[in-house]
């Protein structure tokens, strides 16, 4: 009888180990067949049976992408329509029923729900991003400037593209992954941000998972599009969890992840009710320095030192070749320029007040130490770098206190050689740059007008010949040309008669070249001028034409 007791438990204990494992096996394939994103996790179902609730927690949180996956395909598939009908209910029962299987989940296991969301947040963008133009170097989406607004599904505005050019926010998918943890009530926003410290800090083992960024990367995308739906009165209660993390992130997170929390912050500094606290101000800002230090380092991770007595910095000859670490600062270079590009000027200057503007100028300087050699470099393979410069010193010369910063080594990039060489859709930043240096420092165009003088005992050099004389000023008479172009109608009307005086002398013995240069000078001077002004000038215009043609 013992004998009989002892196989009939044994039988059960195997049927039961079996119904089990025959369970999570259905389980398995009833996620894996509502997945709208094949193989987000290959991880085996867990059948050890030494207690039961805790083999069914740790099966259900390891395949917890998979079920965000399964339920996002459900939330996409009930469409916008607001009283539409399907199979399993209304629009708005199906989804109150996934907010209501997973406001418990998240209850219990926030960080592990949002490491989930995370996972589920890139493998929906990488789906997404076949039909556009994909790093696959470094797992970013880049998509053009000239994208158009989005709107998300429940009709809240979508910044086109994110920051820098990285699309952070393309996805429809994304955007509704997005709506469906804002609607869990267990996870307010100031409760997010404190998990995504945890998770950034302590990332939950997930196993299974392909990723090509790390976790914290995603949780910081998930985390910057949450904060761009979110109303600004929710944003002014997380300033002190947000600077906690702020205050960590440029020690604990890798380059891509550094640059996305700079992004976030930015979103709270200008959508945020602003701190009333001087303390707290102040401890924002020195927050903001230290992030923005280390982006600037990040941009210049391309960059080295030329000599060991002089810290002349020079782009890296194989600064192409980037490894493929993702703790490698290169890879993001240009990434970080285009992010300091987007930010950097109105971060700024919502960050300091009128009268602390004087405080922007030396951090400006450090940043600018990582961005001239940048624009110093003509070569083909540097014009992403040079643009993503170019794109920021055009933002910064909007804000008239940030001049002492970049005056200086923009005139001399005027004045170089090489200046016209880029691209030409590089060329209108330089307009604009060129523009404001010239209107808030009257200095510039008089310095210029004068190199350019040809009176009859200025000579630039002593020891140069005529011809390459003229070939030098013919450089500079280009560069006048590019000045007034750049400027407004009527901006340098008193000017006119020096421009023509200066040039009229000794006109049969120019060069060619110093010749055409001229007449273009003068060609785009009177484009500056109104149609009214024109009367005066055509006895000029006449009796240039007469010189030349007779």
């Amino acid at each position: 009888v013992q004998h009989a007791n002892f196989c009939n438990n044994q039988s059960s204990s195997q049927s039961s180990s079996s119904s089990s494992q025959s369970a999570g096996q259905i389980l398995y394939n009833l996620l894996h067949v509502f997945s709208p994103v094949g193989e987000i996790l290959d991880a085996p179902v867990d059948i050890i049976t030494i207690d039961p609730l805790p083999c069914a927690r740790h099966t259900i949180l390891s395949h917890l992408p998979r079920i965000i996956s399964a339920l996002l395909a459900l939330w996409e598939a009930t469409g916008t329509a607001e009283y539409a009908s399907f199979i399993l209910g209304s629009r708005r029962a199906v989804r109150q029923h996934i907010v209501e299987l997973l406001s418990p989940i998240c209850h219990h296991h926030t960080p592990h729900l949002l490491a989930a969301v995370s996972v589920v947040w890139q493998a929906v963008g990488v789906v997404q991003s076949k039909g556009v133009d994909v790093c696959s170097s470094n797992g970013l989406s880049i998509s053009s400037e000239g994208s158009r607004n989005r709107r998300g599904s429940g009709g809240s505005f979508v910044k086109p593209s994110g920051v820098g050019g990285l699309l952070w926010s393309g996805g429809s998918l994304q955007l509704a992954l997005v709506e469906m943890m804002s609607l869990l009530r267990v996870l307010p926003l100031h409760t997010l941000v404190a998990t995504v410290k945890q998770v950034v800090k302590q990332p939950p083992v997930v196993e299974g998972a392909k990723q090509t960024l790390p976790l914290e990367v995603c949780v910081l995308q998930f985390f910057y599009v949450y904060v761009q739906q979110s109303p600004p009165n929710q944003l002014g209660e997380c300033w002190e969890p947000l600077l906690s993390l702020g205050r960590e992130g440029p020690i604990s997170l890798s380059p891509p992840a550094q640059l996305v929390l700079l992004a976030t912050l930015n979103e709270f500094v200008q959508r945020a009710p602003p701190l009333e606290e001087k303390k707290d101000i102040k401890e924002l800002q020195e927050v903001t320095g230290r992030l923005l230090e280390s982006c600037s380092n990040i941009a210049g991770s391309c960059l080295e030192a030329t000599t060991w007595l002089r810290r002349n910095l020079t782009v890296k000859t194989d600064a192409v070749d980037k490894k493929d670490d993702i703790k490698d600062a290169s890879r993001y270079s240009v990434a970080a320029l285009s992010v300091l590009a987007e930010l950097l000027a109105p971060l700024l200057d919502v960050l300091y007040v009128s009268e602390e503007k004087e405080k922007v100028v030396p951090m400006l300087t450090n940043i600018m130490a990582h961005v001239i050699p940048y624009l110093k470099n003509h070569y083909l393979q540097n014009m992403s770098a040079f643009m993503a410069c170019s794109q920021l010193l055009s933002a910064l010369a909007g804000y008239q206190y940030t001049m002492r910063a970049w005056r200086r080594d923009v005139l001399d990039l005027l004045l170089d050689s090489q200046a016209f060489c880029m691209l030409p859709n590089i060329l209108p930043y330089w307009r604009t740059i060129v523009d404001y240096l010239c209107t808030h420092d009257k200095t510039v165009f008089k310095e210029l007008l004068s190199k350019v003088s040809m009176s009859q005992g200025g000579s630039l050099n002593l020891f140069h010949s005529k011809e390459s004389e003229y070939e030098l000023r013919a450089g500079l008479l280009k560069r006048l040309a590019f000045v007034i172009f750049c400027s407004e109608t009527d901006q340098y009307i008193r000017h006119i008669p020096d421009i023509q005086e200066t040039k009229l002398l000794k006109l049969n013995q120019m060069m060619k070249k110093m010749l055409l240069t001229l007449l273009m000078c003068w060609c785009v001077s009177y484009m500056r001028l109104p149609p009214r002004r024109w009367v005066r000038r055509w006895c000029m215009i006449i009796l240039e034409m007469e010189r030349q043609f007779i």
